[in-house]
C-alpha cells in the first residue's frame, strides 16, 4: 500500500482544477505561496521556524530552507498544498510513512502540521536539512557557466553506498517501499 503512495521524492499528488479560470487562480496563488519567505515564525509542531529561501518546487508543493526561530538550527520545510480530500489523504499518508522511517541515509521527519487555507489544507513537514544539494547540482554548469569541481571517486562511491543503504532499508519494510526520485 505505501509503495503506491510514495511517488517521487515524496511528491505524492498533483493539483486538480476544474476550469482554466480556476487553474489560472491556482497558479497565481501557488506562485505567491512559493515566494512566502517569512519574517514571522511558522509553528510546526513544537518548533517555530522562519522560512529563509525557496529550495525547490514540485507538483503540489514547495521545499524551503528554514531556521528555528529560537536556536537558529537549520531545517527543510516541505509545504504541500492539498485542494481536495484525495490530495489531503496522500499528504497525510506521506507524513505517516515518514514517521515510521528511521535510518541515517533517509531524511528525517521531525514534525508536521496541517493548517486550513482558502482552498483546502496546507501540510507542513519539518525535515532534516541536507545542505549538500542534489547529485545533479554537482554535474550541471554553475550560473557563471563553469562546471562545478568534480567529485572524487571516493566521494562518488561513498554517496552510492549511502544511497544503496537507504534504498535497502526502504525495501526491507513490510510492505517494501519504492522510491522513484533519488537525489
Amino acid at each position: 500500500m505505501f509503495s503506491s503512495v510514495l511517488r517521487g521524492a515524496f511528491d505524492v499528488a498533483n493539483l486538480v482544477v476544474d476550469s482554466t479560470k480556476e487553474a489560472a487562480q491556482t497558479v497565481a496563488t501557488l506562485a505567491e505561496s512559493a515566494a512566502a519567505v517569512t519574517a514571522a515564525p511558522v509553528p510546526i509542531g513544537r518548533r517555530n521556524v522562519v522560512l529563509t529561501r525557496l529550495l525547490a518546487e514540485g507538483g503540489f508543493g514547495f521545499v524551503h530552507e528554514a531556521r528555528d526561530a529560537n536556536t537558529n538550527e537549520p531545517y527543510a520545510v516541505k509545504r504541500m498544498i492539498a485542494q481536495d480530500p484525495d490530495s489531503a489523504a496522500l499528504a497525510e499518508a506521506e507524513v505517516a510513512l515518514l514517521r515510521r522511517l528511521d535510518h541515517p541515509n533517509i531524511m528525517a521527519l521531525y514534525d508536521a502540521t496541517t493548517r486550513p487555507t482558502e482552498r483546502g489544507t496546507e501540510h507542513l513537514l519539518l525535515l532534516e536539512f541536507c545542505p549538500g544539494g542534489t547529485l545533479i547540482s554537482h554535474c550541471i554548469p554553475l550560473p557563471s557557466g563553469e562546471l562545478p569541481p568534480p567529485l572524487t571517486l571516493k566521494r562518488i562511491v561513498a554517496a552510492f553506498v549511502d544511497t544503496c543503504r537507504g534504498v535497502g532499508y526502504l525495501h526491507s519494510q513490510s510492505p517494501p517501499i519504492q522510491h522513484r526520485d533519488l537525489k
